[in-house]
């Protein structure tokens, strides 16, 4: 393993949690708590709430989703600039929609964002999350 963490977090619920600080317009920053979800393969899905917040871009088409209840959705997405270890980098985000039955809304953070990382969890609660780069990546 080399360098810093990319995310360090803690379980929440018994979700896995991590802090993902979105860079938005006019300069300021928003962090989100997501939930680390290795079945989802896309870099991050938020809650229409926060997903609007982001849209300074055009959105760049929509991508078929199946969810883990069977559901098959197609869900708009735009490109977000985050900051990972101090360096911004491009992500695909997705729009879930208006949040229902769910308080607070929840954020997801895939597979598609950690590419070539370790990840550890403490399954307890309050349990450490740690992502950490493999070696070269992105």
């Amino acid at each position: 393993m080399s360098g810093d963490p990319t995310f360090v977090g803690k379980v929440v619920s018994g979700r896995p949690t991590v802090c993902i600080e979105f860079l938005v317009r006019g300069g300021g920053e928003m962090q989100v708590p997501t939930i680390l979800d290795t079945g989802f393969d896309g870099d991050i899905a938020l809650p229409n709430e926060k997903f609007r917040l982001l849209r300074s871009t055009p959105l760049v088409g929509g991508r078929r989703i199946i969810f883990g209840d069977g559901r098959v959705k197609t869900l708009p997405a735009c490109v977000a600039k985050i900051r990972i270890n101090g360096e911004p980098r491009d992500v695909t985000v997705f729009d879930l929609g208006e949040s229902k039955n769910c308080d607070p809304p929840r954020a997801f953070v895939g597979s598609g964002l950690f590419s070539n990382c370790r990840i550890t969890i403490d399954l307890k609660p309050d349990g450490k999350v740690v992502v950490e780069p493999l070696g070269r990546s992105h």
